[in-house]
């Protein structure tokens, strides 16, 4: 017995395939934007979730967390917020004249000592309290999977 194959309408095949190219690899759709909307679906809201538990936050922290298109393969989570790093990674940072002063009154309001030792101190630490790296971790296979369902519907649309 002896397997035969003939492939009929090559021109049709080639300009599907192109098209499905074209669709994946496209810099203003594709890839990227199944990638974007995977990590907006799954780690951004997830990321969210960890600043509210962590800070019990009613500000702008988790409005800051978002989805940046890099390049057509590359879609990073970002947080644009100028405390956002000090929040995931702690560190520790000289009392400024300003803060001193801060650190004071508020000793004076509230005759709470903690203020009084800031106010003495010459440095302060923030702990690191991470909410991306974990949601990343967490929530990166779920959010692939959301990407992959979004490029299956963009082949769907090159081959119709």
């Amino acid at each position: 017995m002896q397997l035969q194959m003939k492939v009929v309408n090559l021109k049709e095949l080639g300009d599907t395939l192109s098209r499905i190219t074209q669709g994946i690899v496209d810099p203003q759709s594709g890839i990227v934007d199944a990638l974007d909307k995977g990590a907006a679906a799954e780690i951004v809201p997830r990321a969210q979730a960890y600043i509210y538990e962590k800070f019990d936050t009613s500000g702008d922290f988790p409005a800051g967390v978002k989805t940046r298109k890099v390049n057509q393969f590359r879609v990073d989570v970002i947080v644009e917020r100028i405390y956002a790093a000090v929040q995931e990674y702690g560190g520790s940072f000289p009392v400024t004249d300003k803060q001193r002063g801060f650190f004071w009154a508020k000793h004076m309001e509230t005759g709470d000592d903690m203020w009084k030792a800031l106010a003495l101190s010459t440095t302060y630490t923030i702990p690191p309290r991470p909410y991306l790296r974990p949601a990343i971790d967490e929530k990166q296979q779920a959010a692939i999977k959301a990407a992959a369902w979004e490029l299956r519907h963009t082949i769907a649309k090159a081959v119709r």
